[in-house]
């Protein structure tokens, strides 16, 4: 039941560094971690995300919406 837990927490997601490579299974995406923000008191992470041939694009991305996009460190 830990693992369950685990994945459903953002904890994996809550210490990452410029340069940390994610991929979600779920949307056939890669991510890095371009830098760190904070927004309205919170952290936030600036990801540069690209999905198969098309240019990466740069976002603002809590942990939280990483974890719902089922993005994991790879």
């Amino acid at each position: 039941m830990i693992w369950l837990r685990e994945k459903f927490s953002n904890k994996a997601l809550m210490n990452l560094q410029s340069g940390d490579n994610l991929y979600s299974r779920k949307l056939d995406a890669k991510a890095i971690i371009a830098g760190q923000k904070q927004a309205n008191g919170h952290l936030h992470y600036v990801v540069e995300i690209q999905h198969r041939s098309a240019e990466p694009i740069e976002i603002l991305m809590s942990p939280t919406g990483l974890v719902l996009q089922g993005y994991k460190v790879v």
